[in-house]
């Protein structure tokens, strides 16, 4: 099933990709030279395994980001009703239990918020709820209780 993301969303999902490729083409390179001067005994070389491990890590990143972005819609924010929480929600909400106010956001970078995914714990029990309701949701830490107060459009 598709993700709905915006076209921002999409464009940043876009940027951190050819970041990761330009970073792990700069690694290669990098391995490339000291191979060049150290002969077939890479493993000899000082940071060889470093930077071998971070080219894993860029590529598994990389093949992540591809995965995400090969299966979505691109939706206009301006088309997405503030009934009902969605992926493209800021959502303000009262932790009942902390007695506390806290912004959810769908989409990174919007101030003061805490980023959810629709496939984390949070935002799986935010999504399709309403102003008023109140959700339980069981995380790693504990059990977190919020009243939805208010849903907004992210930008």
């Amino acid at each position: 099933m598709a993700k709905l993301i915006t076209p921002k969303q999409l464009e940043s999902k876009k940027k951190k990709l050819n970041r990761l490729i330009k970073e792990y083409s700069k690694l290669g390179r990098k391995i490339s030279e000291e191979v060049k001067n150290g002969g077939s005994f890479a493993n000899k070389i000082p940071g060889y395994a470093e930077l071998t491990d971070r080219m894993s890590i860029i590529s598994l990143q990389i093949a992540q980001i591809e995965k995400e972005i090969s299966d979505v819609k691109i939706v206009d924010p301006k088309e997405i009703s503030i009934d009902s929480v969605s992926v493209l929600s800021c959502v303000t909400v009262r932790d009942i239990l902390k007695k506390k106010k806290e912004k959810y956001c769908f989409e990174e970078g919007i101030a003061d918020a805490i980023v959810v995914s629709q496939d984390s714990l949070v935002g799986r029990a935010l999504l399709d709820k309403r102003a008023g309701e109140r959700v339980k949701v069981k995380t790693r830490i504990g059990t977190k209780e919020l009243e939805i107060l208010k849903i907004e459009v992210s930008k």
